[in-house]
Order: structure tokens, then sequence, then C-alpha cells
């Protein structure tokens, strides 16, 4: 404890010194403004319009490279090295104690300089809704980087004759241990070393250490290669200080010593890649499994084996960085439940054995530019069933983990159940279709085909098939009795439904005749809504201007209210179906009402909040949206949109029809469940997805969660909820949402204003073609002073308009460039203001202390 508290003692008394020289604040503040001005400028801060500190936390171990070393130089190395002990060895303390003392006190220097970067992040939660995780997470593995390099520095300055050569010694060696592996850090540090050699070295560098962390993930790997190096350098750095008192060299027995424990830090680093220990310190745990996925995994009666393909080296660099997270994700599927699911990491390097495997089990190659082939793909395995993922696409990693456990219970499946899909709209493809092109699925179609045997039933069929389980009943206009029969009794037989009415629905209108008349493109099913005491309001349409979506239609920009993006706060919380839901995209939907005395239960699903109002569905035959929209008067009640009727059913027939294929059966022998909802295009492509060509292939990348409710409703009605928990997990919107307010107002704003100009400039330009045309039609004319006067004036005026429209633009786009500005200025000053603070406060602590000290006589 004495030795302890004597360290300690130095500790201040060396800290109270370094405090008071005025170049520390200039190195501090140096560093301070060379990091927010690469990461609000360089690297394009704002153009990333997700609220990350990667930007920050990637320039971070560049500059500390090489500021590090400033505060590490003058440790122990001085112009004659052997002058710069003296004292330090007649201090009366261990020699460890010392190096320990030091180098505590230039890791919190370094700390300091760290930290001073945090105020970013509170900029960061102004704009938008960062991750606070993952700032801790990146925070804390780059504090351990820093305690490595004032090591590494302390050790060179040890090592080296003077003080310029410990800086440019430990500068160097930070820069080359950013260079192993440095593709991993964003490509910013270029190797010399082969792609090959990189791969494998790259778990000795620091960025391998550093990419989990700065996900939101601590891995217990890189913390102790963090700590095995610090150690292995402050044990070096004392050892070597002990021989410079000694004055001697050191003997084969040290030497032999050092190797050791530097091998021994080697193996150890190379050793703890398959430790498993990791802490996921994300809001919404992206990188730990769902409890659906471990209960999939655990509840496997076969061992599913996975077989993993992935190019490591030669391959692009976002493919990279997924194929470690899949690669994560896979060892965490293994450690859940070793004897079901067992994986195997295969490196498939170009003209291999593993090339072979990959391209047998139909893994997809990518074609890098020198011509090799790369693989990112899993084969699985179950008995005598395999299933296999040829290529993971980037674009949909938010869906990895149910990419990954979907796939399981495909292979894990005897037989996909059978869902059947009745409606007049074109939702399912068909071999071929008009002028001999191909009619492709709906997306909503396309994801359900993964779990489901989709089966075709048309919408006058007088009969059900008993293999369905589930219906999927969509836009019902006009039914036969036949077929209201046929749906009453699959219902009696313990059948499943999801029924999806609408208002007015906007796709039908071109298809298959197109139109205005709202009475043919509204559907009802009032046959049973009226028996189950749900009433189904078509005759009105539900808007929500404080829901409303933003369309863009040729020239013209604006808010639609009957376009609606319900939230997380319209979702019913106590259901698995919507709990989870985050956005649902609907347009010009109905609402459901419950009748007092309904024979069964009827829970709102999703439900457009008290800010909504209603407008006439007929309004739509001779208004534009605008003029709809004007007519929305909000009246502060809630509105059901999607609902889930339970209950157990009877016939809403007394007897079954004239030749009808089924017998009569009056009620359902157990409890059925049936899912309504309001809105028909909230099924179509343009709410669903959006759709991506890469790679050669069509990616279809969820805009909302639509697709994911269509799923969960239906994993739910049939009693299979494992995969609701995977698919809802809550996403959080990360954007930086203050700057896309601001680049949406500037757009209406300028979008307003210049449709006045433009107006004016398409008048001027009429005016003037037809002065102009007439002037080059008459041939031989003589034209008027007057004339040339007309075409000069409409010509000037043309001009000016045109530029009164770039200074609107200007003017504009001024707002945000103004924020960005001011950010920039807060940040980017908050490096002088340190330097002054700090100066002041030196000078006050000198002025003190030339008061106490009386002047000599």
């Amino acid at each position: 404890m004495v030795t302890i508290k004597k360290a300690w003692i130095l500790y201040l008394h060396e800290g109270r010194i370094l405090l008071r020289q005025p170049q520390t604040y200039w190195i501090l503040a140096a560093n301070l403004f060379i990091v927010n001005t690469l990461t609000l400028v360089s690297s394009k801060f704002f153009d990333t319009a997700h609220a990350t500190m990667l930007p920050l936390f990637v320039n971070v171990p560049l500059i500390s490279a090489l500021f590090i070393p400033l505060l590490t130089m003058t440790q122990w190395a001085k112009p004659k090295s052997l002058e710069a002990l003296p004292w330090f060895f007649s201090f009366p303390l261990p020699l460890w104690s010392v190096v320990l003392a030091r180098f505590a006190l230039a890791w919190s220097i370094g700390l300091i300089a760290l930290f001073g970067t945090f105020p970013l992040s509170f900029t960061l939660s102004y704009l938008g809704s960062p991750d606070w995780g993952t700032i801790g997470s990146g925070y804390i593995i780059l504090a351990a980087l820093s305690a490595f390099q004032v090591a590494w520095g302390s050790l060179a300055s040890a090592l080296a004759p003077h003080v310029l050569a410990a800086y440019v010694l430990a500068a160097t060696g930070n820069v080359f241990f950013l260079g192993l592996g440095s593709h991993l850090l964003y490509e910013k540090i270029p190797t010399l070393l082969p792609f090959v050699w990189n791969e494998r070295l790259s778990p000795l560098g620091v960025p391998y250490h550093l990419i989990a962390a700065f996900r939101g993930v601590l891995d217990l790997r890189d913390g102790l290669y963090f700590l095995a190096w610090t150690l292995l350098c402050l044990y070096l750095n004392q050892s070597i200080l002990y021989n410079k008192r000694k004055q001697r060299r050191p003997g084969r027995t040290t030497i032999f010593a050092y190797l050791s424990v530097t091998t021994g830090i080697f193996l150890l680093v190379l050793l703890a890649r398959d430790a498993h220990v990791r802490w996921d310190l994300t809001e919404e745990n992206l990188y730990t499994l769902s409890g659906g996925t471990k209960d999939i995994i655990e509840r496997l009666e076969k061992p599913v084996h996975a077989d993993f393909y992935f190019t490591r080296s030669n391959i692009p660099s976002s493919m990279k960085h997924y194929g470690q997270r899949i690669e994560e994700l896979l060892r965490e599927y293994a450690a859940t439940s070793p004897k079901t699911f067992r994986l195997r990491l295969i490196d498939p390097i170009q003209d291999s054995e593993e090339e072979v495997q990959a391209r047998i089990a139909g893994m997809h190659a990518v074609t890098g530019p020198n011509g090799e082939n790369s693989y990112l793909g899993l084969a699985l395995r179950q008995g005598d069933h395999s299933l296999s993922i040829p290529l993971f696409n980037v674009q949909t990693e938010a869906q990895l983990e149910y990419e990954l456990t979907e796939s399981i219970v495909r292979l894990a499946q005897a037989a996909k159940p059978s869902l059947g899909i009745m409606s007049e709209l074109p939702l399912v493809g068909d071999e071929l279709g008009e002028n001999s092109t191909l009619r492709n699925d709906w997306a909503f179609i396309s994801a359900l085909r993964s779990l489901y045997q989709i089966v075709s039933v048309p919408i006058a069929a007088e009969s059900i098939p008993e293999t369905l389980q589930t219906l999927i009943l969509v836009h019902p206009k006009n039914l036969n009795n036949k077929t209201l029969y046929a749906i009453d009794q699959f219902l009696m037989r313990g059948g499943k439904m999801l029924v999806f009415l609408d208002a007015f629905c906007r796709f039908e209108i071109n298809y298959p005749n197109g139109g205005q008349n709202h009475n043919s493109f509204s559907s009802q099913l009032t046959h049973f809504l009226e028996p189950w005491g749900v009433i189904f309001h078509n005759e009105t349409l539900v808007g929500d201007e404080s829901r409303a979506m933003h369309v863009q239609m040729a020239q013209m920009s604006y808010d639609y209210p009957f376009q609606m993006q319900l939230i997380e706060a319209d979702m019913n919380h106590e259901l698995s179906i919507s709990k989870s839901l985050q956005k649902i995209n609907l347009l010009e939907a109905g609402w459901f009402e419950i009748k007092k005395d309904a024979p069964y239960s009827f829970e709102p699903l999703i439900t457009a909040g008290e800010s909504s109002g209603l407008v006439k569905t007929d309004l739509t035959e001779y208004m534009s949206p605008q003029q709809i929209t004007a007519e929305l008067k909000p009246d502060g009640e809630s509105r059901i949109v999607a609902g889930l009727l339970k209950g157990r059913w009877k016939s809403t027939f007394k007897a079954a029809p004239d030749g009808s294929f089924f017998g009569y059966k009056a009620q359902a022998e157990q409890e059925g469940a049936i899912v309504v909802v309001s809105d028909v295009d909230f099924l179509t492509d343009a709410f669903t997805v959006d759709k991506i060509q890469t790679m050669g292939q069509m990616v279809y990348k969820p805009k909302g969660d639509n697709i994911s409710f269509i799923m969960n409703a239906l994993e739910f009605i049939n009693g299979h909820q494992d995969l609701i928990a995977i698919r809802s997990r809550i996403h959080v919107d990360r954007s930086l949402k203050r700057i896309v307010a601001i680049e949406r107002r500037v757009a209406e704003q300028f979008q307003g204003k210049d449709a006045t100009l433009a107006a004016r400039l398409a008048e001027i330009q009429e005016k003037l073609s037809q002065w102009e045309g007439q002037q080059s039609n008459e041939v031989g004319q003589v034209v008027s002073k007057e004339q040339l006067l007309t075409i000069q004036e409409l010509r000037e005026s043309e001009a000016k308009v045109r530029r009164e429209r770039r200074l609107l633009k200007d003017a504009t786009e001024a707002q945000l460039d103004h924020l960005k500005t001011n950010i920039m200025i807060l940040h980017m000053g908050f490096a002088p203001l340190t330097v002054l603070l700090g100066l002041f406060w030196v000078w006050r602590q000198r002025w003190k202390t030339q008061r106490l000290v009386p002047p000599i006589s």
C-alpha cells in the first residue's frame, strides 16, 4: 500500500508539471481540431444519413497513432539517454511502480483527448437517434487502444537514444499495427503486404479488434488482445530500464525471457480467435439471437449441418464485413445448441478443392476485377434434405437472423403447409402473362412461398380444397352464394383466414379497366361481417395529417394524409402480431367498427389515432388529392384499420345451398381466428418493398413492416409464433431526422415558390417562341424596331426569372448549410477554446507562484 501511495504521489506531481506546460494544451487542441475536421468534413459526417459515430471512430485510431507518441517520447528518452534516468533510479520506489505511474499519466492525457470528442455524440443526438450502446462500446475499445499505444510509446522511449527517435519509432509501430488487416478499417491505410498474408496476419493487427466494438459488441478476444500487448510493452519497458540502470546489456537469459513472453502473447492472441464470449450493447440487441431462434434450434429433432462458404481473400470489402457478421451470428447458433446445429467454416480459394465443394453445393461466385472468384453462401443439410443460400446479399443485412432461421425452419419441415390465395387481382404470378411475358408474384407472395405452398383459389370457387389450412381473401366483390358457402364451411372445418377489404383500391383503377367510379373499386364482405358483429365503413376514407406520407408525382410534391405511415404508437402492443411493428404503409383505407352486441371478440391491431379524420369516398371521383386533403378535418376519434376476430364460429347459413359440394356443418369444433385489414393497396409492391438490382439478382428490401405484419398474422392464427419474435425485432430509426426534416422542408419551400416562377418562365418562353417563330417564318419581312425591343425584353425577362430561380434554390439550400456550418464551427472551435482556457489556467498558476516567492534583495 505504501508503494502504491508513493506511486500515486508521483503521478500527481508529474501531472501538475505536465498541466502547467503550454505545449500540453497545444497538443490536445491540435488533436481535437484534426479529428473533428476529418470527421465533419473529410469523412462526410452529414452525408451518411445515419446517426452513427463511425466516421469519428474510424478517424481516431489514425490520429492517435501520431498523437500519442508526442505524449510518450519524453518519458525516458533525452538527448543523452543515460542522463535521463538518475533521478528516477534514485527515487525510493520500485522501478515497476515508476513505469506504471508515468504510463497512467500519459494514458490519462490520451483519455482526455479521446473523450474531448464526446460532445459530438450530443450533437448526433440532437440531429437523430444514435445508439448509445454502440457509442459506449466504441469509446471503451478506443480507450483500450489508447492504453496499448501509450504502453508501446513508453517502450519506444526507453529503447530510443533520443526524443526524435522515440517519436519515430512509436509512430512507425502504431502505423504498422494499424496496417495489419487495414482493409477492415475501411481501407484508410494501404498495406504493403500481399493480400493473402495480410489476411493471415490481420488478427495481430489493431483494426481486426475494433470492428466488433464499432458495431456495438464488446468481444472478450478484443479485450485480451489489447490487454496482452499493453502488459507486454510495460514488462519490456521495465526490463530495459532495469538493464540501463545496471548499465549492462541483456544476457541470453533475458533475451530468451523476452522472446518467450512475446511468443506467448502471439499465441494468446491467435488462440483467442476461438473464444466466443461477447456482450451485445446495442439497444435492439442486434447481435444477440432472439428467443424464437433459440427455441427453434433447441427443438430440432435431427442435427442440422451448416457449411459456411466464405472466401476471406480477394473479396470486396463490403462483402468481407458482411461475411464476418454472418460468421459471428452462425457461431451464436452453434453455441446455442452444439448438438443440433453443427457449423463448418470453409474458405473456397480460387482453383482449390474447397471451391469445387462450393460449386457442388450450389454456391454462386462473385468475380472480382482480377478475375478471381469469391463466395459468400451457406449450405444446410439435415438427413437426406438440403437447402442453400447461394449468395448472401448485403442489402438484406437487417433481416439476416430471420433469413437464417427461416431457412432452418424450411429445412426441418417435412412439407410446407398449403396457403390459399383467393382474389381477382394478379397477386400470384403465372407461367405466361399478356404479350407472352412472365407475370411475377407480388413481393409479399414471394415472401410467403419460402414457408408455404401457395395455391390459387378462383374467386368464384364453389369448393375450397380440404388440404388448405389457411386462406387469404383479397378484395372480394360480388361473391356468389356457393362461394360464400364454401368459405363458410372452410371456417367450420377449422380453417384460418386473412381478409383484405378496401374502400378505394387505387391499384384496381389501372387493372383491368380503370376509371373513376369508386363503387367499382370498393370491396365489402357484408354476408360474414354483419353476423360477426363487425361493420366495415367503405363509404369514407381515413386520413391523418400527422401520419401523412410524402408523395412525389411528376413535378409535384406534397404530403397526402390518406397515404398514411402508421407508427409504433398506433400498434396494439398486447398482441405478438403487432407489438413490435414500426411502420405500416396504407393508402386510402376504410375502417372497422364493432357492434355492441357482437357475438365474437374483436381486438384492434392497427389504429388511426385521435388526430385522424374522414372524408367521403365518392370525393375521389372529381377531386384532386390536394382538394381531398383540404376536406379533411380531425374529429378526435380513433379508428381501427386492422383487427383480430376470435371465437367459435357459427355458420352464416341455415342449410347447404342446392348443388353445394360440402355437407352442412352448423358450428366449428374449436375456436378460430380471422385477421381483417381495411386496405388492399397495403399489399402492392409499391407499399411493401424497394426493388434493388444487385449482383445480377433482384433483391427486395422492405419499405416498412407490411410483409412482416402478414407473416406475423399467418403464424399467429396458425399457432406458430417462434418466427414472429425474430421478424418483428424492433429496429429504431437511426437516421439524421433533423437533417431529413430540414431537407424535406427546404424542398417543399423551393417547389412551392418555384412553381410560380416556373409558370412565369413557361409563359415568357411561349411568347418568345411565338415572336421568334413568326420572325423566322416570314422570310424577307422587315422586322420593326418595336418587335426587336419586344423580343429583347422577353429574353431579359427570361434571364431574370432564371436568375431568381437560381437565387431561390441557393437561399433554400442555405438553411441546411447554415446548420452544418454552425455544427462545424462549434466542434472545430472547441479545440482553440481548450487552448485558451488551458493557457489562462497556466498563466494564473504561474502568477500565483510568483506572488508567493519573495523577491531577491
